[in-house]
């Protein structure tokens, strides 16, 4: 197994483990964990919700390893992006039932609670991100199938960061793993703008103002939402490429794009989460 391939694998086992200790903490934690809203109930749905996570990540970093070994290279990347594309939309519904289930069971949880509203943010922006998303996916799509026919039987999936190609696959195989992957993160997306507009709860923090948690879930929308459109770009450049041998959209913009977007929003997710408290 190559570097690349085992920290893909390793990323999610580690991320299980993590999640594993954090469940075991006392209270809920600022900056760790599955900070969703339903996790905060009380210690109880802090622990099942981190664990429930932990249990996920960890079967399917194994799930990786093991297709690596039936499949090639191809395993681990399909396992990751599916997994890190699953991964939130599941534990905010495993994590809904098990807040309602406390919530039933301990009256005086509910009756004790302090009310909150909690409103998502704007409805036109969170759609609106998801159509532009939705017309780059489809329309990488669409090119990646016009352009099928035209594709040598083995195909460049990976470049060098000069452009040149360094890993080739048949071309059948190929196309469905990047589009798999490109299909991940938009099911991610599709799930997280749900979140934003139909259960907002999900980006609650009880020590954040509305304001904050509003704009954390539209960050994580934008976040989502960025991450599908290079992977659109990058899906049309490597079937330029393997067309015409010649790259539709330099690497080097793609990439620095991508690490942008991702230094960026992390710092302003964690801006956010480490100054937006309203306790001293």
């Amino acid at each position: 197994m190559s570097f690349a391939h085992a920290a893909l694998c390793l990323s999610l086992v580690l991320a299980g483990f993590a999640l594993s200790m954090i469940s075991l903490a006392s209270r809920p934690r600022r900056l760790l964990g599955i900070r969703i809203g339903y996790a905060y109930v009380d210690e109880y749905c802090w622990r099942m919700v981190n664990a429930i996570a932990a249990s996920i990540t960890l079967s399917l970093g194994a799930a990786g390893a093991i297709l690596y070994a039936l499949m090639g290279s191809i395993g681990p990347v399909v396992a990751t992006a599916l997994g890190y594309a699953i991964t939130i939309p599941l534990v905010v519904l495993l994590g809904e039932r098990i807040a309602e289930k406390r919530l039933l069971s301990i009256p005086n949880l509910l009756s004790d609670a302090r009310v909150v509203r909690i409103e998502g943010p704007s409805p036109l922006v969170i759609t609106l991100l998801l159509a532009v998303t939705t017309i780059f996916v489809a329309s990488s799509v669409t090119y990646a199938l016009a352009y099928y026919p035209r594709l040598p039987s083995r195909i460049a999936i990976h470049f060098s960061a000069s452009g040149a190609p360094d890993a080739y696959a048949p071309k059948g195989v190929g196309l469905a793993t990047i589009v798999l992957i490109e299909l991940g993160v938009y099911s991610m997306c599709v799930a997280l703008a749900y979140a934003a507009l139909r259960k907002p709860e999900a980006f609650y923090r009880p020590w954040l103002g509305p304001g904050s948690w509003k704009r954390i879930a539209l960050a994580l929308n934008a976040i989502a939402s960025s991450a599908c459109v290079v992977l659109s770009l990058a899906l049309i450049d490597l079937v330029t490429y393997n067309a015409t041998r010649l790259h539709a959209i330099p690497l080097q913009l793609v990439t620095a794009i991508s690490l942008t977007l991702v230094a960026t929003s992390a710092a302003y997710a964690t801006l956010l989460e480490a100054r937006g408290s309203r306790y001293a």
